[in-house]
């Protein structure tokens, strides 16, 4: 083996350090996770978001590859625009959410809908939702990272169980990113650097020496680059996480079980945290899957029987809101805010019911913003090639006024674009049984080295 000391590699690392791309190539170095051989990824993150869709303002009008501009593909998916290359759009799709066997699907409702998304057939107790399939036939069995945002307490409104748990007894999320963190900190061990990293630093530092005395910026510059690199030369001699569990500090700040009409002084604050509550439990899932921990989490956002888990006037669904409003995505005005931020249903789920309403219209943007947020983290964390992220909803609509919600479905898998997954599409299911959810999930699970033997799971959507 050729010595890093040597002069071809000095002078690689010489010219990495002056191009500032000495940091990415020294966190890839640090990575502890090892492609399995049969699959085509590591990790998956699951992430269901309440009262579904509408097709006219979130599927994109056209069928095919996704043109390589800076374009929004829909008003749906705009926040998603800069990452339509490592995205697959799943627009009619069927949702098949009992046996998968050629009964179809049942709409004119939520419950059933939710709790059958993930497992194919809600009626089936013994049945694991997909994401808990996945994890016990993984090498190791991790389990699957629960995590929640609002979701309520009510078994029924569940979207991942494991095997043998029936309808009534499903447990909800941990809801605490907090709690989260500091639990899965306690079951990190730090990892031991190697020597090979060790002279990638001593290399890099010693070259940094020899450097002439760069203008005033150039030099500023070249401090930052030494003394990040000192930092991550002292963690891995020390050991140190893959990345650090670093939640926000934000948790619930009522019982899940309190109802917002409550007139409790807290209500505003609630609203207006939820964002930072979401993200900080994709971060948890982002360094459960550096660390090691899990290779399957799956992140359920509120519940969806309007019992107003979620109240979308937080500012940011709300700036969404108006901006629908400005681009004509649907044609009802949206409701204005009152200053108590809480009364009934506002906001949430009501506005659901109709496709032409600019709040959900917003509320629909904003739920996928979180793929973006996803995306852009893990490739922070040098993860994205490695990692699947997956987003759905239990209910999906054509234009105007739809009760029959089963084949409008829309769904996005995102991800790494270098695994033999072909990336940057829009298919169109066709509305029709025969590619729905049974196929696209028994599709994930044969992309994680998974062959699955039970259940409804088939494949051959995206694959």
């Amino acid at each position: 083996m050729t010595d890093i000391n040597d002069q071809s590699r000095r002078k690689f690392l010489k010219d990495a350090v002056k191009a500032g791309a000495m940091l990415p190539f020294a966190t890839q170095l640090l990575s502890q996770n090892v492609q399995a051989a049969s699959a085509a990824y590591d990790n998956v993150l699951f992430i269901y978001h309440p009262n579904g869709l509408w097709q006219q303002h979130w599927g994109p009008s056209f069928v095919g590859s996704i043109p390589n501009t800076q374009d929004e593909l829909s008003f749906g998916l705009g926040e998603l625009k800069t990452w339509h290359q490592n995205m697959i759009v799943l627009k009619n799709i069927y949702l098949n959410i009992q046996t998968g066997g050629g009964e179809g699907g049942e709409g004119g409702g939520h419950l059933n809908a939710l709790a059958g998304l993930l497992t194919g057939d809600y009626r089936n107790d013994n049945l694991p939702s997909i994401d808990h399939l996945i994890a016990e036939k993984l090498p190791g069995n991790k389990g699957v990272l629960s995590l929640g945002a609002r979701t309520g307490t009510k078994a029924e409104q569940i979207v991942s169980k494991p095997r043998g748990v029936s309808f009534g007894n499903r447990q909800p999320p941990n809801c605490d990113p907090m709690d989260v963190g500091l639990k899965l900190t306690a079951r990190c061990k730090p990892v031991q650097g190697n020597p090979l990293q060790t002279k990638v630093y001593d290399t890099a530092l010693a070259d940094l020496e020899d450097l002439p005395l760069l203008d005033t910026d150039n030099q500023y510059k070249l401090t930052e680059h030494r003394s990040a690199l000192t930092t991550l030369q002292k963690n891995q001699s020390a050991g140190q996480l893959n990345t650090p569990f670093n939640p926000k500090n934000v948790k619930e700040l009522m019982a899940q079980d309190q109802n917002f009409s409550s007139g409790n002084g807290t209500v505003k604050e609630l609203i207006q945290v939820f964002p930072d509550v979401c993200k900080a439990q994709i971060d948890n899932a982002i360094a459960a899957f550096a660390n090691n921990l899990y290779n399957v989490a799956t992140l359920q956002l509120s519940a969806c029987n309007g019992e107003e888990r979620t109240m979308y006037s937080f500012d940011e669904c709300y700036n969404m809101m108006k901006l629908a409003r400005a681009r004509n995505a649907g044609t009802s005005n949206v409701i204005e805010r009152p200053a108590n931020y809480h009364h009934g249903d506002f906001l949430s789920h009501g506005p659901s019911h109709d496709g032409a309403n600019c709040s959900f219209q917003g509320q629909v943007r904003w739920h996928f913003s979180l793929v973006k947020y996803a995306l852009d983290r893990l490739k922070e964390e040098n993860m994205l090639d490695k990692t699947l992220v997956v987003m759905c909803s239990e209910e999906g609509a054509k234009e105007g006024s739809d009760p029959h919600a089963v084949p409008y479905g829309g769904m996005v898998v995102a991800g790494g674009n270098n695994r033999g997954l072909q990336m940057g599409r829009v298919i169109d299911c066709g509305s029709t049984f025969d590619n729905g959810t049974h196929k696209l999930l028994g599709d994930i699970a044969r992309l994680m080295g998974v062959q699955l033997t039970d259940g409804p799971w088939k494949s051959g959507i995206i694959s």
